[in-house]
């Protein structure tokens, strides 16, 4: 992944322009859904958005929201990278950055919701620990987590990594 950035951005303009270009990649098509200036407006206004750039050019975003606090929960709302990207770990950088993202709001769960039907989104967010919990709805327990999809204590094959 070389010249890959993170980038936070609060932006309207660059969300907009990212989901518009991926629209067709959501199952069902994010604007049937949804409409995407009134959503990018949401997501700069009250979500935490991040970027993944390659080159001066977005390849990933994801946004998540880190304000329940009562519950301690965070919502990802979106994740998304482009085609041209996908299977090369890109997702997964994501992912990770909002998982520590939602840690450092001091949040204990990360939700999202996934079209049942989106079958490589289920999978995808299983492998990385998430639990169904019916209605469309994972959740998963990321307080004072290690990397990604282990728990302290565990390492990525999810064998305990403490010693008696």
């Amino acid at each position: 992944m070389n010249n890959l950035v993170i980038e936070e951005s609060c932006s309207e303009m660059r969300i907009l322009d990212f989901l518009s270009s991926v629209d067709r990649e959501f199952t069902p098509f994010l604007s049937e859904k949804i409409d995407l200036s009134e959503y990018a407006c949401k997501l700069a206004d009250s979500a935490n958005s991040v970027f993944l750039v390659m080159e001066g050019h977005d390849v990933g975003h994801a946004a998540y929201y880190s304000n329940d606090l009562q519950r301690r929960t965070a919502f990802l709302t979106s994740i998304c990278v482009k085609p041209e990207f996908r299977g090369s770990g890109l997702a997964e950088v994501l992912l990770e950055n909002v998982i520590q993202g939602a840690m450092n709001n001091e949040m204990e769960n990360l939700s999202l919701e996934v079209d049942a039907k989106n079958q490589v989104a289920v999978r995808f967010y299983s492998k990385h620990g998430f639990n169904e919990c019916g209605n469309n709805q994972m959740v998963r327990y990321i307080a004072k987590e290690g990397s990604l999809g282990t728990a302290p204590g565990e390492n990525r094959a999810g064998k305990s990594s403490r010693h008696s």
